[in-house]
């Protein structure tokens, strides 16, 4: 049984489509993947001791929020905060800690909750032996 040239055509377009369609899904998992990974460096902001200041904890999470996210340099994870106003966190994710914890910086500084805060900058992804920095604000001049 021998085809014929249209039906040969037909074979070829049918597999072009088939190696395109997943030259395109395998470029988009890769895209997603690079995204990933660059969003994996951490930074967190932990403060103490913010009973008087509940207001000020959100007023200062929308500050640096925009901070860090007009700048085009990360984004803000939430907050975590305990029930009895003892101690508090701020998460922040992006590509570049450093740049991330410049960015918020003179915020922290200014805020009476944040004053005695320690700042912690994962460079990578959340597992052994990647490298961390510790930084407490009150030892910044």
């Amino acid at each position: 049984m021998r085809m014929s040239k249209l039906q040969i055509r037909m074979l070829y377009v049918a597999l072009f489509c088939i190696l395109a369609t997943a030259a395109f899904i395998s470029l988009q998992f890769l895209l997603s993947e690079r995204d990933t990974m660059d969003n994996e460096q951490c930074v967190i902001v932990n403060f103490k001791d913010f009973k008087q200041n509940t207001d000020e904890v959100f007023d200062l999470q929308d500050r640096l929020t925009e901070a860090v996210e007009s700048a085009g340099i990360g984004e803000c994870d939430g907050n975590e905060l305990a029930v009895d106003g003892s101690d508090g966190s701020y998460f922040f994710y992006g590509p570049d800690a450093d740049r991330i914890a410049w960015a918020i910086l003179p915020l922290l500084k200014e805020s009476a909750a944040c004053r005695d805060a320690v700042i912690y900058l994962r460079y990578g992804p959340p597992e052994d032996g990647v490298p961390e920095k510790v930084v407490k604000i009150s030892d910044l001049k």
